[in-house]
C-alpha cells in the first residue's frame, strides 16, 4: 500500500477484484426471489384467504397469487378503496407469504364488460397501475399484466394486449423502480406472445407467465417430453423475437387439474409432484398450483370445506424435502427407461422418480436410501425401490448417480430415444403403439387397437379426432418445411370417412382442408407438405386429424410419419479459437456452408455439460462478456438452420483476465480509468480496505475506449476497486 495525498491505494484491489459473483449467483441472490412453491386462487375462493393462507404456509408454500380487480380498487373514476388490498397483504404477511400481484381487467365505469381491454382509456389504466404499485411498494414487487388475455378480453387482440403491457410497464416502473412486470398468456400460447412482442411489447416485461394446464394433461399418457419442452421452446421464441429478454424468468402462474373422471385424488397428487419436479428441472422460477382452496373447479389443495386433498400432502412433503430454494442437479434414465430428476434439497440430495405409464420396475441403489411416498408421507429405509408411475422421493442419492445426473443436466431428456438428429419420426399403430419420436395422445381414449388385414392398426371411430405430438428434440420452433404422411383405410366400403389436418402454424392453428379416405380395398398413403409449421405445443399437441364427429371417423389408421425436409447441418464448425480478455472471452470459428446461424455453448468443466449462452448468431465470431477472471471456460459451437442444429465443434478453452484500475492525481481530483471491456464490474470505494465497500456515486463516462470516473480527493484514507 502507498500513500498519495492522503488517499490509500490498494494495488491488489485494483488488479484483482476482491468480490466476484457470477451471473448465475446474481440470478438467485435477491431475498425476494420466488421460491418455486406457490399457489393461486379463483375469484370464488379468494374471499376465503384468511382461512386458507395459514394452511398454505404450513404446507411450505411461500407465494400466493391473489389481488383485487381494478373495479374493486377504483369503483368509480378517482375514488380509491384500499381496504381489501391491505387486508389481503396483511393476511399474507402474517403468514410469511409473499404476494404475486395482478393488474386485473377493466373498470366498469370505462366499460360495463370488465373483461375487455381499456382501449378507449389507457391514461386511466396507467393511473390505476401507478397508484396500485405506489400503494403496495415494499409489499408487492411482482406484477402480472392481466390474466389469460386471450380468454378474458372480449374482442381484444395481441396488439391491444401489447399496449396494455407497455402502458403498465411504464407506469409501474415510474411508481416503483424495483417493480417487476410479467407478461401473461393462457396455456403456453407462444403465437400470442410472439404477436404481442411484434406489436410493441418487446423489452416491456421482466418475466413471462404461462398456464400449461393442457400440457400437464399430456403427462398421464407418457408425454413428459412435451411438458419439459415448455421453457426451452419459450426461450427459442424469445431469442428470435426479443433477444435482450431471452433469459428472463418463466413462471407457471396457474397449473393444475380438476378431480373427476379418470383424475382421482391420488392421481392429481401424483401429477402435482411431477409438475413441480419437471418444472424446476426445466428452469421454471415459480409455480403456482391452481388453486389453494376449491372455489367450484374441483382443483383445490383443500376442498370447499377447507379439508386437505391428497395433493396438499404431496405438496407439503415435496416442499419439505426440496426446501424453499432447491437446486436442480440433473436427470437420470434409471434402468435405461425410468424417469429421475435430482435436486439439492433442504438437507439432502433428493431424487424424484417414476416409470412410464402402465409399467413397474425395481431400482437397486447399491446402498440404503430413504424412500418417501409424497402422498402418505411414509418413509422406508432400503437399498431397493419398487417403482411405478406414481412418483417417489429418494433422499440420500448415491454419489455416483448424483454425478451421472450432473453430467446429463443440460442434455435433452431422451423420452423413448434421442431424435435431435433424426430426419423423420413415426408411430406404427397397435397395442401398444410403436412410437419412434411421434406420439399419439390418449390413444386408447380416442381410438381402438385392432388386428386387421394381417397387421396392427387403430380404429378411429371411437372418437372424432386423433392428436399427435412430435418429439420436441426433433421439431420445436424450427420452422422447417415438413411432410406429414398417414396410412389409412375405410372400415367399410359404404363408409364416408375423412378429416381435416389441423396443425400449429406460425400464425396459429390452421386447417389444411378436408381429406377423404379413398377406399377400403387397400391401404392408402395421404401426404401433406407444410411450409409454415411452428410446432410449440401451445395446447399440448402439434397436429390432429379432426373428423368433426364420429360420423366421419370410420377409418383405420396404420401409421403416421413426419419428415423434416430441411437437412440439418451435417458438419461441425472447425477452427474454433478462444482468446481471453478482461472479464471476457472472444471466439472465432470457420463457417459451415449449410448454416444460417450458430449456437455458442459454454461449460465450466472440460467436456461439459454445456449451456447455450446467447441467442443464435449469424456471424462466425462472438465475445462472451461478464465472466469471472481466473476461471477457465470451455466452449463448443454448433451450426443451425431451419431444420435444426448440427453436431458440436471441438472444444476450445480460455481463462479471462482481471481488469486493471489506474488512478491519476491531478488538480485535487482523482482520475480513475479502466477498460470498457470490463463488463459487469462495479467501481467501488471504501474507507477501509477489508470491508465497507459500496458502489461509488461518481459518474462514469467513456473516453477513448476507457471508462473514466473523476472523484474529489478527501482528507482521509479512501480505497477504490473494481468488483464483479
Amino acid at each position: 500500500m502507498t500513500r498519495k495525498g492522503g488517499i490509500h491505494l490498494a494495488r491488489e484491489a485494483f488488479l484483482v477484484p476482491i468480490l466476484l459473483v457470477s451471473e448465475r449467483c446474481l440470478a438467485g441472490a435477491a431475498t425476494d426471489d420466488p421460491s418455486p412453491f406457490g399457489v393461486g386462487t379463483s375469484a370464488q375462493a379468494s374471499g376465503l384467504y384468511s382461512s386458507w393462507m395459514p394452511k398454505m404456509a404450513a404446507a411450505g408454500v411461500k407465494w400466493v397469487r391473489i389481488f383485487p380487480e381494478w373495479n374493486q380498487i377504483e369503483p368509480s373514476a378517482g375514488t380509491w378503496s384500499w381496504s381489501l388490498v391491505d387486508s389481503m397483504l396483511d393476511a399474507a404477511a402474517s403468514n410469511s407469504l409473499n404476494v404475486s400481484g395482478l393488474f386485473l381487467y377493466n373498470a366498469s365505469w370505462i366499460n360495463s364488460n370488465t373483461h375487455t381491454f381499456p382501449t378507449n382509456n389507457y391514461p386511466a389504466w396507467s393511473v390505476y397501475v401507478s397508484n396500485v404499485v405506489s400503494h403496495t411498494a415494499g409489499r408487492v414487487r411482482y406484477w402480472e399484466v392481466w390474466n389469460e388475455p386471450e380468454n378474458f378480453a372480449a374482442g381484444g387482440t395481441a396488439a391491444d394486449y401489447a399496449r396494455v403491457v407497455t402502458n403498465a410497464y411504464a407506469a409501474a416502473k415510474a411508481a416503483d423502480p424495483n417493480a417487476l412486470v410479467g407478461s401473461s398468456v393462457a396455456s403456453v400460447d407462444v403465437v400470442y406472445l410472439e404477436q404481442a412482442l411484434e406489436a410493441g411489447a418487446a423489452d416491456h416485461f421482466d418475466y413471462i407467465c404461462v398456464h400449461p394446464y393442457e400440457v400437464l394433461g399430456t403427462v398421464d399418457s407418457g408425454q413428459e417430453g412435451e411438458y419439459m419442452a415448455i421453457v426451452p421452446t419459450l426461450r427459442k421464441m424469445l431469442a428470435a423475437k426479443d433477444p435482450a429478454k431471452w433469459r428472463v424468468p418463466i413462471w407457471f402462474t396457474e397449473i393444475g387439474e380438476a378431480l373427476g373422471g379418470q383424475v382421482t385424488g391420488a392421481s392429481q397428487a401424483q401429477d402435482l409432484v411431477k409438475a413441480y419436479a419437471m418444472g424446476i428441472a426445466q428452469g421454471v422460477s415459480h409455480i403456482e398450483w391452481f388453486e389453494a382452496q376449491d372455489g367450484g373447479y374441483a382443483m383445490g389443495l383443500l376442498d370447499s370445506s377447507g379439508n386437505p386433498n391428497p395433493a396438499y400432502s404431496a405438496l407439503q412433503n415435496l416442499a419439505a424435502q426440496l426446501g424453499p430454494q432447491p437446486t436442480y442437479k440433473g436427470w437420470l434414465l434409471l434402468n435405461d427407461k425410468d424417469y429421475g430428476f435430482v435436486f439439492q434439497g433442504a438437507t439432502n440430495t433428493v431424487l424424484a422418480a417414476w416409470t412410464p405409464p402402465n409399467t413397474n420396475d425395481s431400482i437397486d441403489f447399491g446402498q440404503t436410501v430413504q424412500i418417501l411416498n409424497p402422498i402418505s408421507g411414509s418413509i422406508a429405509n432400503a437399498a431397493t425401490c419398487s417403482l411405478s408411475n406414481a412418483p417417489v422421493l429418494v433422499m440420500g442419492v448415491p454419489s455416483n448417480l448424483a454425478l451421472q445426473a450432473a453430467s446429463n443436466r443440460t442434455l435433452p431428456f431422451p423420452w423413448g430415444g434421442d431424435y435431435s438428429g433424426a430426419s423423420s419420426v413415426s408411430v406404427a399403430m397397435g397395442k401398444p403403439n410403436l412410437e419412434s419420436g411421434l406420439h399419439q395422445l390418449n390413444a386408447d381414449a380416442t381410438s381402438l387397437a385392432v388386428s386387421v388385414y394381417g397387421g396392427q392398426a387403430r380404429d378411429c371411430s371411437k372418437g372424432s379426432a386423433v392428436t399427435f405430438t412430435v418429439d420436441p428434440n426433433f421439431l420445436s420452433y424450427t420452422h422447417a418445411s415438413i411432410t406429414i404422411s398417414a396410412v389409412v383405410r375405410k372400415i367399410l366400403a359404404t363408409d364416408n370417412p375423412g378429416f381435416n389436418l389441423k396443425y400449429e402454424s406460425a400464425t396459429g392453428r390452421k386447417g389444411i382442408g378436408w381429406n377423404s379416405v379413398p377406399g377400403s380395398d387397400k391401404w392408402y398413403t395421404l401426404n401433406w407438405t407444410i411450409a409454415d409449421d411452428e410446432f410449440v405445443g401451445d395446447w399440448g399437441y402439434n397436429f390432429s386429424f379432426d373428423s368433426d364427429s364420429t360420423n366421419y371417423s370410420r377409418y383405420y389408421l396404420e401409421q403416421v410419419t413426419v419428415t423434416n425436409l430441411v437437412p440439418r447441418p451435417g458438419s461441425a464448425p472447425t477452427g474454433l479459437i478462444a482468446t481471453p480478455g478482461v472479464g471476457q472471452v472472444s471466439l472465432n470459428w470457420n463457417s459451415v456452408s449449410t448454416a444460417t446461424g450458430y449456437k455458442v455453448k459454454r461449460a465450466t468443466v472440460t467436456g461439459g455439460p454445456y449451456e447455450i449462452v446467447t441467442p443464435t448468431i449469424t456471424g462466425t465470431n462472438y465475445t462472451d462478456p461478464g465472466l469471472t477472471p481466473g476461471n477457465t471456460y470451455y466452449y463448443v459451437i454448433s451450426a443451425v438452420n431451419s431444420g435444426g442444429a448440427g453436431p458440436d465443434s471441438a472444444e476450445a478453452a480460455a481463462t479471462p483476465t482481471s481488469p486493471s484500475l489506474s488512478i491519476l492525481v491531478t488538480s485535487g481530483m482523482l482520475r480513475c480509468t479502466w477498460p470498457t471491456s470490463a463488463i459487469g464490474f462495479a467501481f467501488q470505494e471504501s474507507a477501509f480496505l477489508t470491508n465497507g465497500w459500496t458502489n461509488s456515486s461518481a459518474s462514469v463516462q467513456v473516453q477513448g475506449g476507457q471508462n473514466v470516473a473523476v472523484v474529489p480527493m478527501v482528507g482521509f484514507a479512501k480505497f477504490y476497486r473494481l468488483a464483479q
